[in-house]
């Protein structure tokens, strides 16, 4: 819990100071554009510098124990394992996000005004995610040790108590989106008509919103159990063949703009939460090894080879006796 707090920590004195960072390069140099694109780096960097010197100056007594060189035999070795599981983790971000990008190409055909008001939703809807995401990780962790620790009960309690905190946060925003419309459009814009245009969208953003915390929460569990693979094809299903295709027949054909683009997302969306919601309902709770067994085989293989070849540099080669 210490360790995991000190990166929080670190990212919260980063956020702050990016606050600076804006005012004294966008504002004060003036530079504008390429005054935020330097602002945002100068975060990024900062916070990687903070923690490697917590962790290699200031603790390193404390750290010195999972400090390791950067190769070693042991590096080469459960590849395979590790990219059953992290590339279907990978694609389950990045099926989402790329999505997202494909509706801003579109919604830049709509004219100015209705990209200025995506850009507001998108931003938001990033914003607002932080909260699921924040859980989907609790989520992941918790489900995923208790499972290892073969105690079924305690992590589906885990599961439900994650998305039910993230429901309950969620609502409350959503509820003052609703009641504050005007003022939270007029955070992006003070244009009119693009005030409008986001006024008009948020309805429909708020209800994404709470599915989407859904689908965030879920993402978490789904991980836990091992079931990345399977979610990654629902997720690339539900966007692009049902979510896209929607969202542009309502955006253009049904001239709902930016908000039809969304409630084409929205129903993508909510199909997708009732499949994910059926995956973790149906998989098999029960601790399965066999990843871990495997990965384990692996590594014993590799140590075993290792410890073979160092006993014939030393002894020469093993012969069995006779």
């Amino acid at each position: 819990m210490l360790k995991s707090s000190i990166s929080t920590k670190v990212q919260a004195f980063a956020s702050l100071m990016h606050i600076v960072w804006c005012l004294v390069f966008i504002t004060w140099f003036q530079w504008g554009l390429y005054g935020a694109a330097i602002a945002l780096n100068v975060t990024y960097i900062s916070m990687f510098v903070l923690q490697e010197l917590y962790i290699r100056v200031y603790k390193k007594q404390e750290f010195l124990k999972f400090l390791s060189p950067l190769l070693r035999g042991e590096s080469l070795t459960g590849w395979w394992v590790f990219l059953k599981m992290g590339i279907p983790s990978t694609a389950m971000q990045c099926f989402e996000w790329w999505a997202f990008e494909i509706i801003a190409i579109f919604a830049g055909w709509l004219g100015k005004e209705q990209l200025a008001a995506q850009v507001a939703v998108i931003n938001v809807i990033t914003l607002i995610y932080m909260l699921p995401l924040g859980m989907q990780f609790a989520a992941s962790a918790l489900v995923g040790n208790e499972i290892g620790k073969k105690n079924v009960e305690q992590a589906k309690r885990y599961a439900l108590v994650c998305i039910f905190f993230t429901l309950a946060m969620t609502s409350i925003v959503c509820l003052l989106f609703i009641v504050f419309d005007l003022q939270v459009a007029q955070l992006f814009s003070k244009e009119p008509v693009v005030v409008g245009y986001v006024m008009d969208t948020l309805p429909i953003l708020c209800v994404y919103l709470f599915f989407d915390a859904i689908h965030g929460v879920q993402s978490g569990n789904v991980r836990a159990l091992g079931r990345q693979f399977t979610a990654s094809i629902v997720l690339l299903t539900c966007y692009y063949v049902a979510g896209l295709p929607i969202a542009l027949l309502l955006g253009f054909k049904a001239d709902m703009g930016v908000k039809g683009f969304w409630l084409g997302f929205l129903i993508a969306l909510i199909i997708m939460d009732t499949i994910l919601g059926y995956l973790v309902v149906s998989a098999n709770w029960s601790p399965d090894m066999s990843i871990e067994a495997s990965a384990k085989k692996t590594d014993d293989e590799a140590y075993s080879r290792v410890e073979e070849t160092t006993l014939e540099t030393t002894r020469g080669p093993l012969t069995p006796k006779t």
